[in-house]
């Protein structure tokens, strides 16, 4: 669940720099290089990606509060296998 936030902190500035501007080896290798003794990057990456995490999981569990019993059923029945629901599902 936090791999897609992650990945998107991490890679989509270096992306859209390199893009526009061209690479920068030299700041990439400064970065690198002391990230593990910045501790203020973890920091801000947690700002970043934990507010989206919440809202993520805060809309499916009101998604998941607002489903009956019948609406799950008919999802499993659709979406999973029946050698899964055998073996995983009770109905």
């Amino acid at each position: 669940m936090l791999a897609y936030p992650l990945a998107t902190v991490t890679v989509v500035p270096f992306a859209f720099r390199w893009t526009v501007f061209g690479p920068a080896w030299d700041a990439l290798a400064d970065r690198v290089g002391f990230f593990l003794l910045r501790p203020a990057l973890f920091v801000d990456a947690a700002a970043h990606v934990v507010p989206g995490v919440v809202l993520c999981a805060g809309i499916l569990t009101a998604w998941a509060s607002l489903l009956g019993e019948e609406a799950v059923g008919a999802w499993q029945r659709e979406h999973l296998s029946e050698p899964f629901r055998e073996a995983f599902v009770e109905e």
